[in-house]
C-alpha cells in the first residue's frame, strides 16, 4: 500500500499542513487582517488562465472552491457569462458578501456531503481549486471525493504555492 506522500507524488521530506492552519471551531480563518493585495497577487496568473479557458470553451457553470474572501473570484469572474459560485468557510464568505457582485457565495464545508449534494444540483463545467489543497489536513481524501463527484467532462484546475 502506498503512503500518502507516494499517492500524492510528494517529496519524502514533505510535511503535511497541521490542523492549526485550518479554520477551527470558534476561530476565523479569514479576517480583515488576512485580506490584502497579497490575497490574490500570487494567484493572478492562475485566475487569468482560468478566465481564458472558461471563455474559450463557453462553460456555463463555474465553481471557485475555496474562494476565500471572494476578491479573486470577483476580480476575474464577475464579468464572465457563466454562472459562478464561490464556496468557502463562513469567515471568508461573510467578507465576500459584504460587497455586491454577480457571483453567488455559499458557505460549504469542502470535506462533507454538502459539496456532493451541491455539485449534483449545479453540475459545474469548471472547478478551480487555487491555493486550497495545502490547507487541508487530508488532501488525498478531499481530492478523491472531488474526483468522484465531478460531472463527466467537467474540468478541474488545481494550483498550489511552492511551500519551500
Amino acid at each position: 500500500m502506498k503512503t500518502r506522500q507516494e499517492r500524492l507524488m510528494l517529496p519524502k521530506d514533505y510535511k503535511f499542513n497541521p490542523v492549526e492552519s485550518n479554520e477551527t471551531i470558534g476561530t476565523e480563518f479569514w479576517s480583515k487582517r488576512t485580506t490584502s493585495k497579497y490575497t490574490y497577487l500570487f494567484q493572478e496568473p492562475v485566475y487569468k488562465y482560468a478566465t481564458n479557458v472558461i471563455e474559450k470553451y463557453s462553460f456555463n457553470c463555474v465553481v471557485d472552491l475555496g474562494c476565500g474572501t471572494g476578491h479573486k473570484t470577483k476580480k476575474f469572474f464577475n464579468a464572465i457569462k457563466a454562472k459562478v459560485y464561490g464556496l468557502d468557510q463562513k469567515s471568508g464568505i461573510d467578507i465576500a458578501l459584504a460587497e455586491p457582485s454577480n457571483i453567488e457565495f455559499i458557505v460549504i464545508d469542502f470535506e462533507t456531503d454538502e459539496l456532493n449534494k451541491f455539485f449534483q444540483e449545479i453540475k459545474p463545467d469548471f472547478v478551480i481549486l487555487s491555493d486550497v489543497i495545502e490547507h487541508l489536513e487530508f488532501p488525498d481524501k478531499a481530492l478523491e471525493n472531488l474526483f468522484s463527484i465531478m460531472p463527466k467532462n467537467s474540468h478541474l484546475l488545481i494550483s498550489t504555492p511552492d511551500r519551500n
